[in-house]
């Protein structure tokens, strides 16, 4: 649909409407080594950088247009009292592959983008086609990137 808006017409396929897509990221939110073969981001023959996340999110603004899917995330201390640093983000988890785009408010200073995108390729090529609801090993692999996503806002933010 939003191809078939920015273009006037509808895509023949959905490859060619994912090509449209990469061509208008890059255009309009300096993503230049990305590229995107869906709409749903879930494919494994997409590609997003890092650099290329951060520079969508500098394109846009920490009060832009994806503050809406952004949200707050609480981080505290060892104590459980809250971390005096605000962060905004967009969580994604697939089968051993973890991403946290957003944006962080330090103790000084301005809004920082950010992008941290960890995966562990060979741990998820050899998940089996029917264990991929819940393969061994996941919730654990996501709880340790998460947490060192987590400890990286938080020496970014000024806390540490």
């Amino acid at each position: 649909a939003t191809t078939a808006a920015q273009d006037g017409v509808p895509p023949d396929s959905l490859p060619i409407s994912a090509a449209a897509m990469t061509d208008w990221a890059r255009g309009a939110l300096g993503m230049r080594a990305s590229r995107f073969v869906d709409h749903s981001g879930l494919s494994g023959l997409s590609r997003v950088t890092a650099r290329d996340m951060v520079a969508a999110l500098l394109a846009l603004g920490p009060e832009g247009p994806l503050t809406p899917v952004l949200r707050e995330v609480p981080l505290t201390d060892d104590s459980g009292a809250p971390e005096p640093l605000r962060l905004r983000a967009k969580t994604g988890t697939l089968n051993f592959v973890s991403a946290l785009p957003g944006y962080i408010r330090p103790v000084r200073g301005r809004d920082l983008a950010f992008a941290i995108l960890t995966d562990a390729p060979v741990r998820r090529a050899a998940v089996a086609p029917d264990d991929r609801e819940a393969p061994a090993g996941t919730a654990a692999w996501s709880r340790r990137s998460r947490e060192m996503q987590f400890d990286l806002c938080r020496i970014w933010g000024g806390v540490v």
